[in-house]
């Protein structure tokens, strides 16, 4: 299979393979997968993802398939069963001594939120790239000091961009526990999209956190609503503003919604955390999706509490729009980091006036107006909130 033979009709069978129950699937999606060679799925699917993948392949085309696949997936299940066991030991020792401290913290994606979603199988889990910790945002600075103590890798130097991460950011600057990458997060999303308020209750969602039990090993995580709530926004935040799939996300959320029977638990805090646009943007999503993956209508309570209408066509591409906002235009995110935020002023406009005049050949004032402005006007979406250009 060539590359150019990715459709819509290849994506939503690949989706399905991040574990969905596939003998729900439409048999149309049955045949696509059933079509679907190695070549094609390591084209196509992260590292991290294919021992997920390949595994829920394997079980549905458990015969007739070439050798490639059985000898491919051992690889990454040994890969996989090898990572979850050092993520888990890694997120028990910074567990242990952000408790002696008192500091608050749950933690947020990875093992956590996959042990939550399926069992406790880990043959079958994705290889996890780095932990993910949510820190209340006054005890953030402490825990990244702290932690920092422990890197074993030569300094990066993203840490003397770290008034930039503190302001900007929605987490400190990257760096290693133990070679172990860590993220920890002050914030859900970046603090420029200011139409949600959801960074401001952090500590109230600390305050509700529970253990998830990995391999009889006790890890705080958020709890349900919140991590699915959680999971809404990061899909929006990398789909609408960084342009960025992440088709395991979207599985996890599709999952969590379709165990739900009932979510008025989650009203609630929807409205509290202002979220409602991200709720509504994940509801269209999930409903379009399950429609292509089940052939039947999305049963979720989310969508008769907010009316959420469902455009059959493409539920997605309404949303795209958004996406030149923070890819091209706003904030001259085209150019590198140093650039953008460590000259001065008057540094800084020509620079970015002739770099955006290079390469689109007008202000970025007029590409602004031209690419983002009237295409809000014309889809009648919200407008995205604005930031000084230079």
């Amino acid at each position: 299979m060539k590359k150019s033979d990715f459709s819509r009709e290849y994506a939503i069978a690949l989706l399905a393979l991040y574990g969905l129950p596939i003998e729900q699937l439409e048999e149309s999606v049955k045949r696509t997968i059933n079509n679907l060679d190695f070549q094609f799925i390591v084209e196509h699917v992260k590292v991290q993802h294919r021992n997920v993948v390949l595994s829920h392949f394997l079980n549905f085309k458990s015969t007739n398939h070439s050798s490639i696949f059985d000898q491919e997936q051992e690889k990454y299940r040994r890969v996989s069963v090898i990572n979850h066991c050092l993520l888990l030991q890694r997120q028990l020792e910074i567990q242990k001594m952000l408790d002696e401290k008192g500091i608050r913290c749950a933690f947020i994606k990875g093992i956590c939120f996959d042990s939550c979603l399926s069992s406790d199988d880990q043959s079958m889990y994705k290889i996890v790239g780095d932990i993910d910790l949510l820190t209340h945002p006054s005890e953030a600075a402490e825990v990244y000091q702290l932690l920092r103590k422990y890197s074993c890798q030569i300094e990066n130097n993203l840490s003397n961009y770290l008034g930039f991460y503190q302001r900007f950011g929605h987490h400190y600057p990257e760096f290693d526990y133990k070679n172990i990458g860590v993220d920890i997060h002050h914030r859900v999303v970046w603090p420029y999209m200011t139409h949600l308020g959801i960074n401001y209750y952090i500590p109230e969602i600390l305050e509700r956190r529970e253990f998830v039990t990995i391999n009889n090993k006790n890890l705080h995580t958020v709890d349900e609503d919140d991590r699915c709530l959680l999971l809404m926004c990061f899909i929006y935040k990398d789909q609408v503003y960084a342009h960025n799939y992440n088709p395991y996300n979207v599985c996890s959320l599709l999952l969590l919604l379709m165990k739900r029977v009932n979510c008025e638990s989650m009203i609630e805090r929807i409205v509290k955390y202002n979220i409602i646009e991200p709720v509504k943007y994940c509801i269209n999503l999930c409903s379009y999706l399950h429609f292509k993956l089940f052939g039947k209508e999305f049963e979720c309570d989310l969508k008769k509490h907010f009316d959420f209408p469902v455009d059959g066509s493409d539920s997605i591409d309404q949303f795209r729009s958004h996406t030149t906002y923070t890819n091209e235009i706003i904030g001259y995110f085209d150019f590198p980091l140093e650039n953008r935020y460590f000259m001065t002023e008057e540094e800084l406009a020509p620079y970015v006036y002739k770099k955006m005049l290079d390469k689109y050949g007008m202000s970025p004032q007029a590409l602004f107006e031209e690419r983002v402005v009237k295409t809000v006007e014309k889809c009648n979406l919200k407008h995205p909130p604005t930031q000084k250009l230079i």
